[in-house]
């Protein structure tokens, strides 16, 4: 964890948010030794993971519903691109709440 973070890992750690949990869970699987990267892939799986959830279940409240939701998603991708700054920067931002239990699961 002392050791200087790598462009290559700076950008394993960028593609785990790039398609939400999806790619966070290709990058976990391919890699097993770096910290770093793992932790923002992890963080990838919670964080995008929750955000589908909450946008599912607005997605079932009529009228307001689907206009939530489609904030929410939109939030999400902005969010993402947020995160995505942060691991190029070698940076181990960690997204409230979530970051600390990814932290110990690393």
């Amino acid at each position: 964890m002392n050791q200087p973070i790598t462009d290559k890992e700076k950008r394993l750690a960028a593609i785990a948010y790039l398609f939400g949990f999806i790619s966070g869970f290709c990058v976990l699987l391919l890699e097993k030794h770096n910290h770093f990267v793992r932790f923002h892939a992890m963080q990838s799986i919670f964080t995008f993971l929750f955000f589908f959830l909450v946008t599912v279940v607005l997605e079932l409240i009529p009228i307001v519903g689907p206009i939530a939701g489609s904030i929410v998603f939109l939030f999400s991708g902005v969010y993402g691109l947020f995160l995505i700054s942060k691991a190029m920067q070698g940076s181990y931002y960690k997204v409230p709440h979530i970051g600390d239990v990814v932290e110990n699961q690393v």
